[in-house]
């Protein structure tokens, strides 16, 4: 009798498959379940509308300080659910961005709880694209265990999750900013390279998506040098190098520049622009650590990172800096010029309303530190230190869940302790409306007094609710529930004032005054 004889399991091939989709499920249902209970944060409130609108006219009437590629990937999920016209609701033919999102999520004939859902579910997905891209440049730099380590600590991070399932711009422009050094970094290593479309297409969505690509000018000619001093390519291999890359740097730049917004606005783009920069010049008072300062802080963006950061994270990164001297010259400039970029330019303008600002170099930082499995060690020491921190990261994140907004570390004191180092929208972005309403009910709250942070509406999640006088907010009314956001808790001294009987989400602080 003959037996099938069936070779045995490739176990290794089995799990390199996987892993990566296990990792990227993981993200995407802490991402997706976790949106569900978050209502509009402050910029949502403006972005979701406008990207509709958008669709609908094709009027780039509303948020022109923003390009168009997130509120317009946002919208397209709402263009089958019935809404209104955007002409109907109030503020848009004035071009008020604010008026007209608050009225066009709040006064739909759909919830606006259903409406952000949607349009936040292609900006989950787009992060879960970037993660994506981590692994597969980690992985060829350091192989199939160097890759699973860096997409473990995007997949696991709680700020990319926070971030990544928002109607921001913060996600696409990591991802096609990773993208773009990705591609250049492909045709560098063997000139003069055949993968142009897809760096100048990345290029093009990079400069959609947020004005602060131009980072991205220095940086590609900054690795381009780089190459030109460390390779000594001939001249003829220079010289067509050198054009291929001017002209897929240049058509896509000169594309966006004058059709951004649609061909029957030539040059918006540049009005956009000029509109983001106006916004930069503010007489917002900026917080670090118990100080305030209109000029800004030149360490904000530095203790955001080691506060915001896990510590997991932080010891990963350390550990792959050991094995820096074992990588190629390029593969690190490529990495490490765009992100050192990302971080110099909001430092250097010391505009500190929030960590996300450096979000960017957050993949680059990944990507590299999948290195840390090849640091060479007694018995493998780093790699089992390296799986212990995984662990670790794990847990953290987990246990963080679902307020990754407000995430920080232990040596911030863990997310409650974050409001006294960083606040606006490291901490409390309007969020949890929607949460103290559920919380309202569930314990007869009665009607409350909200001092509140952000662009919802409060009386849409708690019809019941007031806003009190600034003399009852100075002098509280004794048995009265207030609920004040932390933002505004910290800024106006509720947090010294009083201990709040409950926290919602780490934003909302709940008082009651004998």
């Amino acid at each position: 009798m003959n037996e099938r004889i069936h070779p045995p399991l490739n176990l290794t091939r089995y799990f390199a498959a996987f892993a990566p989709a296990a990792l990227i499920g993981i993200f995407l249902i802490l991402a997706i379940t976790s949106l569900a209970r978050k209502n509009p944060t402050f910029d949502e409130v403006s972005h979701i509308p406008a990207g509709y609108a958008f669709l609908r006219t094709g009027e780039p009437r509303m948020n022109s300080e923003h390009p168009p590629l997130a509120k317009v990937l946002a919208g397209l999920p709402l263009m089958v659910l019935g809404l209104g016209d955007p002409e109907d609701f109030e503020g848009y033919a004035q071009g008020d961005q604010w008026r007209f999102g608050k009225a066009f999520l709040f006064e739909n004939r759909v919830a606006a709880d259903r409406i952000t859902f949607w349009a936040r579910i292609p900006l989950v997905l787009l992060a879960a694209a970037l993660g994506l891209f981590v692994y597969r440049w980690s992985r060829e730099i350091h192989g199939e265990v160097g890759g699973l380590v860096s997409l473990a600590l995007f997949c696991l991070s709680p700020n990319l999750i926070a971030h990544g399932r928002l109607v921001t711009t913060d996600v696409p422009i990591a991802l096609f900013s990773l993208l773009v050094a990705y591609f250049l970094w492909r045709n560098l290593k063997a000139p003069p390279g055949r993968l142009w479309w897809p760096y100048g297409l990345s290029l093009a969505l990079a400069f959609l998506a947020k004005y602060s690509a131009i980072v991205l000018l220095p940086a590609t000619v900054g690795v381009v040098l780089c190459w030109l001093w460390l390779d000594r390519p001939s001249r003829k291999d220079a010289g067509l190098f050198l054009r291929k890359f001017g002209v897929a740097t240049t058509l896509p730049i000169m594309a966006v520049v004058v059709f951004g917004f649609g061909p029957t606005t030539p040059f918006a783009y540049v009005e956009g622009f000029r509109d983001a920069l106006e916004k930069l010049n503010t007489e917002y008072l900026f917080y670090l650590a118990g100080e305030y300062s209109r000029e800004g802080f030149y360490l904000y963006y530095l203790l955001a990172f080691a506060l915001k950061t896990p510590i997991a994270t932080l010891m990963i990164l350390a550990i792959s800096l050991l094995a820096i001297r074992r990588h190629p010259r390029l593969v690190l400039v490529s990495l490490a010029l765009p992100a050192l970029l990302f971080f110099l330019a909001p430092t250097l303008r010391r505009y500190n309303i929030g960590f996300r600002y450096i979000l960017p170099i957050y993949p680059f930082l990944f990507v590299l530190a999948g290195g840390a499995i090849s640091v060479p060690s007694p018995r493998g020491a780093l790699r089992w230190a390296t799986a212990v921190l995984l662990v670790w990261l794990a847990v953290g994140t987990l246990r963080a869940y679902p307020h990754y907004l407000p995430y920080f570390n232990e040596m911030a004191g863990g997310s409650p302790g974050g409001i006294r180092w960083l606040d606006d929208s490291n901490v409390d972005w309007g969020q949890d409306l929607k949460a103290l309403g559920r919380v309202a009910r569930e314990e007869s709250l009665g009607r409350i007094g909200i001092i509140y942070h952000g662009t919802a509406r409060p009386t849409y999640y708690l019809p019941d609710s007031y806003v009190p006088t600034r003399s009852e907010a100075d002098r509280p009314r004794s048995g009265q529930v207030y609920a004040v956001s932390a933002h505004l808790a910290l800024r106006e001294g509720w947090l010294d004032r009083a201990k709040p009987f409950r926290i919602i989400g780490h934003t909302i602080y709940l008082y009651r005054f004998p």
